[in-house]
């Protein structure tokens, strides 16, 4: 940050479709760009995880267009997504395969080059660890969303002080096609993207996630069909 821009932040109690939470709002104004960059972390009461949301604010004057917010995004050699010590052992289940009750349907693996993209939601396994994680978007309203992640042994993420290895690329990303115009003084928000970690297989996530989606969209159960199906998949011997 230069002279210029300015950072701020405030935490607010909350209440939505999720109940009753904390939410953390961080305002960047950048007046040399005409924005103000917003981020939302929000915790609910007896829920597991969090949730993410990202803004944009036009204070330029004149009309922009926003073509995608990203919500999160961690990428070597300054971050990555770590979930078990290297990502070679981890799985990766895409949207794709939620709804469909198969137990034949192969994981996405580690081991050399592999990149995961999945429209909404997708779930990573470690099993030496025991350790996973659903990482989806719980709102549809305007945005096209995807998930999507890249190991590379040659460029993996490596944890400070530590033999620890992670992804070399993850992102959560809302794309909008046509690019909207935001006229100046309006806001655009993200999608709101749900970080559900789990000790074991995440088929209890995977449900969590599915009544996350349906609560956030007043739809009774959209949780996903291949919840067993993964566990069995990626259960440890």
């Amino acid at each position: 940050m230069d002279g210029k821009d300015k950072l701020n932040w405030f935490m607010e109690q909350v209440s939505g479709p999720l109940g009753a939470g904390t939410k953390i709002t961080i305002l960047r104004r950048l007046p040399d760009t005409g924005v103000v960059l917003k981020d939302f972390i929000s915790f609910y009461d007896n829920q597991p995880g969090v949730m993410l949301q990202c803004g944009i604010k036009n204070i330029s004057g004149r009309p922009i267009y926003v073509s995608r917010l990203t919500p999160a995004q961690a990428q070597a050699p300054d971050g990555g997504l770590f979930i078990g010590l290297d990502p070679a052992n981890s799985k990766s289940l895409t949207s794709y395969f939620f709804c469909r009750d198969d137990p034949s349907l192969p994981l996405q693996g580690g081991g050399g080059i592999t990149t995961s993209c999945s429209d909404g939601a997708g779930a990573y396994y470690d099993a030496p660890s025991n350790r996973g994680l659903v990482a989806g978007f719980i709102t549809g309203n305007a945005a096209a969303s995807t998930i999507s992640s890249m190991c590379d042994p040659a460029r993996a993420a490596k944890e400070p002080e530590s033999e620890r290895l992670g992804f070399t690329f993850f992102r959560a990303s809302c794309r909008y096609s046509p690019a909207p115009a935001l006229p100046a003084g309006q806001s655009l928000e993200s999608e709101t993207l749900s970080l559900l970690p789990s000790w074991g297989p995440p088929t209890q996530e995977l449900e969590t996630y599915g009544k996350f989606r349906g609560a956030s969209n007043s739809a009774r159960n959209l949780t996903p069909h291949a919840i067993l199906t993964f566990g069995e998949c990626c259960a440890p011997d």
